[in-house]
């Protein structure tokens, strides 16, 4: 999908009520953090969207989020194409994040310096992903002992595009704040402040997990046909013992994650910040490795561009690694738990 065809899809998303507004009635993905059946109808779009087509499932969530990020911290909506970021540089500050984000626990001096180094975005290049025409960033930064959010304009940012491993129909670019760019942040209290990044945190892990399983809705459903029409021994290579075995493997991991989601009936205000964590951790690899199972159903030209399971395993392991990459989940659970 080229990036005109992209923007014409999400605004048809958004023309539908999809992606909520930012002013006037919080309708659409993630619109209502007090509904439960808003978390259970954005994870089911989520998924139907990774089914279609990964990154604009990803776009979609990321502008639903940004929306509902300005409208429940107050920061100006100008209407201008927006990259959001969810984290800091790197991972997800060990355990400290966690251990603010718990509330109970008193910071140490290096769980500050640690934070602050997190979120610090002159000194370090933040990853951004996201339509090419963006405007501006959203980002949440370390102020006043708390996370706080930061809109500032593109033009006052460095920013250098990469190669895409995955999501090829977004841009990939990394950014540094330059030391005297202007933007306009929040300065909310710091329990305000907790309570927002925290249910943004859920609201992205769970997200996320609901892409890669649409992902691997389409995957499974490639290989079931495949596996139909190829031949080897005179005989269809759904079969055979060993492809029979990779069939059950790529289902059974669709029925557990989607238990793990469906398990979540509570508003995404209930969800306890432990629960989400988990479920992104436990399903994460699974969903990548369930993928590389589509591929060796393929044989060799599973890995080929026109045959589309290796497109699925590489946008699996965007999603892996997005907001602080899985391997920074266990750390990040221990902080929460404290």
């Amino acid at each position: 999908m080229d990036t005109q065809t992209m923007v014409r899809f999400l605004g048809e998303i958004e023309s539908m009520g999809i992606i909520p507004q930012i002013e006037g009635e919080a309708i659409g993905l993630w619109a209502d953090t007090d509904d439960s059946s808003t978390t259970q109808l954005s994870l089911g779009l989520l998924r139907t969207l990774g089914r279609a087509n990964t990154a604009l499932a990803v776009a979609t969530h990321r502008q639903s989020l940004s929306n509902w990020l300005l409208r429940e911290s107050g920061l100006p909506a100008s209407g201008d194409e927006t990259a959001l970021i969810v984290t800091g540089h790197f991972g997800l500050a060990r355990g400290s994040l966690g251990r603010w984000l718990q509330g109970s626990v008193s910071l140490t001096d290096e769980d500050t310096a640690l934070l602050e180094d997190w979120l610090n975005r002159s000194n370090h290049e933040s990853v951004a992903c996201s339509l090419p025409d963006v405007r501006q960033v959203l980002w949440p930064i370390w102020r006043t002992g708390a996370v706080q959010w930061q809109l500032v304009a593109i033009d006052q940012l460095d920013p250098v595009v990469q190669v895409a491993h995955g999501l090829d129909e977004l841009e990939v670019r990394t950014l540094r704040a330059r030391t005297q760019a202007v933007g306009v942040h929040t300065d909310m209290p710091t329990e305000q402040a907790r309570k927002l990044y925290a249910n943004m945190l859920k609201m992205e892990f769970l997200g996320l997990t609901a892409i890669g399983l649409g992902v691997l809705d389409r995957s499974s459903e490639l290989a079931v046909e495949f596996s139909g029409i190829r031949s080897q021994g005179g005989k269809p290579i759904r079969e055979h013992p060993a492809v029979q075995i990779m069939l059950s493997e790529v289902r059974t991991t669709v029925r557990q994650v989607e238990q793990r989601l469906h398990g979540l009936q509570s508003s995404v205000e209930e969800i306890a910040l432990e629960d989400a964590a988990s479920i992104r951790m436990t399903s994460c690899e699974a969903l990548v490795h369930a993928c590389h199972q589509v591929i060796q159903i393929h044989g060799g030209i599973g890995y080929m561009r026109d045959a589309g399971p290796e497109k699925y395993v590489r946008d699996q392991n965007m999603l892996r690694l997005s907001s602080g990459a899985v391997l920074d989940l266990p750390l990040f659970i221990h902080g929460v738990a404290q």
